[in-house]
C-alpha cells in the first residue's frame, strides 16, 4: 500500500514538472513571437524590449537566434 501512495505521489510530481515545463516552453515560444512580430513592423530593439518587458540583450538574442538580427 505505501509503494503505492509513492509511485502515486511520484507520478504527480512528474505531471507537475511537465506541465510547467510546457508552460515556461509555452510562454517563451509566446514571447519570442511577439518580439519577431514587432521587429518586422519595423519597431526599434529597445521599443520593443519597453513593450515585451524583455531586456535589450533578452531582445536581441531572440533576434539572433531566429537569425533576423547578426
Amino acid at each position: 500500500m505505501i509503494t503505492l501512495f509513492d509511485q502515486e505521489y511520484i507520478w504527480n510530481l512528474e505531471r507537475d514538472s511537465i506541465r510547467s515545463e510546457a508552460f515556461a516552453r509555452g510562454a517563451s515560444e509566446k514571447q519570442t513571437q511577439v518580439v519577431l512580430n514587432m521587429f518586422r513592423r519595423n519597431m526599434a530593439v529597445e521599443d520593443i524590449a519597453d513593450i515585451s518587458g524583455s531586456s535589450v540583450e533578452e531582445v536581441k538574442e531572440i533576434l539572433k537566434n531566429a537569425a533576423v538580427l547578426h
